[in-house]
């Protein structure tokens, strides 16, 4: 998110509730592809 903005404030109108969604989604998207690479090594053993 840009600028450092708050998403309380963000989310007030329709493109800056876009934005925060859209950062939440990729933001999960990252954290389970990072744990399942994690899960990848850990069964290879």
């Amino acid at each position: 998110m840009a600028g450092g903005r708050r998403p309380i404030d963000l989310i007030e109108t329709d493109a800056g509730a876009v934005e925060v969604f859209d950062y939440i989604e990729g933001y999960s998207r990252d954290q389970l592809d990072k744990a399942g690479d994690q899960e990848d090594l850990s069964s290879k053993s």
